[in-house]
């Protein structure tokens, strides 16, 4: 299968090329490091047929922006002629709908009407409404079409935990450090970027293997907007075979190359995929293509606007038998006719009997030798002939209408109750109404699909018929002349062509779906991913400040020597000592690595977190412990980990319950494949809306603490491929669930 490649390059060695429907983002200080990046960026779009749209603001303007771009680009004006590059200010760009994502539309619709291959658009940040922080329209449209985008942000305007906010919106950020360009890159974007290359491998596999030809397009559009070519994009080896036209030879080329002259053809190919490719409605029929010389039977739909996608299969040997079986049959009508045309003749004159009687006798040879050809030809294309006289009420039928019928000539009279008897019967009043309804309103025929069942074998068939209907002088239907075509290969064809096309759309939708939910479990761990580089900024950026107050209130201590601000500088220390305990837990926790496995009794490690939480406790509660199920069970873990998962929720428990009154149940018990460990208290609960968020970094309901305890519990059993949940109720108590798997010695 050849593929019209979707990875764009960006002009700048840091980065890997990106796939379309991605965007990142640029923190600057400067002009120049705006030009720096965007000058590249928009080289590179213009080198491989991008449209390009540059939406210019404060500090640049766009005479610097062209002049930057002339420099750097040789041949540079024959872009602006072409209409490949724009320009613009970023009031003009909001005007356009810039604010609202319909100008990125706009700008891809014109990409394709132009014959680009997608949109490259750079534009800095907007300021949300109140001045608190900054939004980048379109990105949702960006992400489901061909486009790229770069966002702009003024690096002054963001702290280092906004910094890393904005970072998570986008595929990765460049930020100038120690008068060098440096790129960070989000940690869910790696994995994202896998499971789509694994994704992409498998439907690689499934287009090339399969039997139908399949080819995918970029419809161009004029300057009305109207279809008038299309490109391929990407072709299988099916399509190939069938068409005989290579993938290197006309991937990345309009159709309008490869085939010359199909804008004239009678099917309108470019106006019917074009409707298909703008509206997303999907179509199938049969045609005959010119340019190729063949029938196909053709299936196309869209996915995305400007882009169309089709599967075929190669009809010409049905149609052509179906024209050589009716230009058979009308050989054989004119054949009939001339015969009753020379007995009529015969019975005129005695005197030309023994000449009339010589050309009957060539007659009848000539008749037979054109009905063996004729069920010669009936046999190889599986497609049999009937008559039926209606004035003397007589059917007769070819040996292939026998064949299909599963009936032997020699054992079984032709008659019209014998025809319908081979029926299906959930078919058969419909195929007597076809005919008999046709006959009756003066019809010049009928056409109609419908299942024979097999006398001998019971099996059941499809058949294509198609009957014509002969008149008197007086208009009167007399003769009813048609053929049974055998289409049970063709319907088979048919139900493995939708099955397939089901299988690949389930496919499609179980992937997405898939790596939704791998997108959601990413965005809970990249929170916990995020306190190592915040818990480094805060430790950085506040202890030599921290340092600076401890010494600042030891000289003044030393100095003033004064009892009456003795106790404020005591306060100011502790908090000191405070703000450093509350570093050094935010460091701990950013330190979290995998687990370092190694066999441990898990009944032991239970009731040390147990003696632990009642050593440390400073109210008197009853723990008791149900550990039977697990006694003396051995399994794989990391220890540490594991203790400090129990511990702080036992912790957790003993903060919740009342003094005196506080009892909390550990209880273990093994199943097939993991250990589950219930830890319940009867304290005071958690709310609902508290409870959904227990597990966020942060996020606490005590006057103390920095809300990382249930975060990292959570990682350390993601970890370990465990799982840990909470149910709750206020006033009632809370139980949390540990499941680890079970990994026995």
């Amino acid at each position: 299968m050849y593929v019209h490649s979707d990875k764009r390059k960006l002009g700048f060695p840091l980065v890997d090329n990106l796939q379309w429907g991605s965007h990142f983002c640029q923190f600057y200080e400067t002009q120049k490091d705006l030009l720096d990046i965007f000058i590249p960026y928009f080289k590179a779009g213009l080198q491989h047929n991008e449209y390009c749209v540059w939406v210019i603001s404060s500090p640049l303007s766009i005479d610097t922006a062209k002049k930057a771009l002339k420099k750097a680009i040789p041949g540079f004006n024959k872009f602006l002629d072409r209409k490949q590059i724009e320009i613009i200010p970023d009031r003009q760009w909001n005007a356009n709908g810039g604010r609202s994502g319909q100008a990125v539309i706009a700008g891809l619709d014109k990409a394709i009407s132009l014959g680009f291959d997608g949109l490259r658009l750079a534009s800095s940040a907007v300021p949300k409404k109140g001045g608190k922080g900054f939004a980048c329209i379109g990105i949702e449209e960006i992400s489901r079409h061909n486009m790229v985008a770069a966002f702009a942000y003024p690096r002054d305007k963001f702290s280092a935990i906004d910094l890393m906010d904005v970072v998570k919106k986008h595929r990765f950020a460049l930020v100038r450090n120690a008068g060098k360009w440096e790129v960070i890159e989000s940690s869910e974007a790696q994995v994202t970027k896998d499971a789509l290359k694994r994704t992409e491998d498998k439907l690689h596999a499934l287009f090339s293997n399969m039997s139908e030809g399949f080819a995918f397009h970029r419809i161009m559009l004029n300057e009305k907007g109207q279809p008038f070519d299309y490109i391929f994009l990407e072709v299988n080896e099916a399509f190939e075979k069938l068409t005989g036209l290579k993938g290197k030879d006309i991937i990345g080329r309009r159709v309008t190359e490869v085939l010359p002259g199909i804008e004239k053809d009678p099917t309108d190919w470019i106006g019917q995929y074009g409707k298909v490719a703008l509206t997303g409605k999907p179509i199938r029929f049969e045609s005959y293509s010119e340019g190729i010389g063949k029938y196909y039977m053709v299936s196309a739909f869209s996915a995305q606007r400007g882009y169309f996608a089709v599967t075929f299969n190669d009809i010409t040997e049905r149609m052509e038998n179906e024209k050589e079986l009716k230009s058979l049959n009308e050989e054989l009508i004119s054949s009939n006719e001339e015969l009753s045309a020379t007995n009529e003749e015969l019975a005129s004159t005695n005197e030309e009997l023994v000449a009339e009687t010589e050309h009957r006798r060539e007659t009848e040879e000539d008749l037979r030798a054109s009905e063996e050809t004729l069920k010669k030809a009936q046999e190889i294309a599986h497609i049999g002939s009937w008559e039926l006289d209606l004035e003397n009420n007589r059917l007769s039928w070819s040996d292939e209408v026998y064949r299909i019928f599963g009936l032997k000539p020699q054992e079984f009279g032709a008659t019209y109750d014998a025809f319908l008897e081979a029926v299906h019967p959930e078919d058969r009043e419909m195929v007597n109404k076809a005919y008999s309804n046709s006959v009756k309103e003066g019809l010049r025929g009928y056409e109609i699909e419908h299942r024979v069942v097999k006398r001998l074998t019971s099996k059941i068939s499809f058949v294509h018929e198609k009957c014509e209907h002969y008149r008197d002088k007086a208009g009167r239907i007399i003769r009813s002349v048609g053929m049974v075509h055998d289409i049970t290969d063709r319907k088979k064809a048919e139900e493995i062509l939708t099955r397939d096309k089901a299988t690949l759309e389930k496919l499609i939708k179980d992937r997405t779906r898939e790596l939704i939910e791998t997108q959601i479990e990413m965005e809970r761990a990249k929170r916990l991913s995020d306190i190592g580089t915040l818990a480094s900024t805060v430790a950085h950026e506040l202890r030599n400040p921290l340092a600076a107050i401890n010494i600042a209130v030891s000289n003044v201590r030393r100095k003033a020597q004064n009892p009456d601000i003795e106790k404020s500088l005591n306060n100011i220390q502790k908090k000191v000592i405070e703000s450093d305990q509350i570093i050094n837990n935010l460091l701990f926790y950013s330190r979290l690595r995998p687990p370092n496995y190694e066999p441990a009794n898990i009944e032991n490690l239970i009731k040390e977190c147990v003696e632990v939480a009642l050593a440390h406790g400073h109210k008197k509660i009853s723990i008791k412990v149900y550990t039977g199920p697990v006694a003396k069970l051995i399994i794989d873990i990391d220890p540490l980990q594991i203790r400090e998962v129990i511990t702080n929720i036992l912790n957790n428990s003993v903060d919740a319950v009342t003094d005196g009154e506080g009892r909390i149940e550990v209880s273990a018990e093994k199943h097939a494949n993991l250990v589950r460990i219930s830890i319940c208290d009867n304290g005071i609960g958690i709310d609902k809306e508290h409870l959904e968020r227990v597990f966020d970094p942060f996020f606490t309901t005590k006057a103390k603490g920095t809300g990382l305890g249930l975060a990292v519990c959570r990682q350390i059993m993601t970890f370990h491929g465990g799982t840990v949940s909470i149910e709750s109720k206020v006033g009632k108590g809370t139980c949390v669930i540990l499941a680890l798997p079970k990994k026995s010695i």
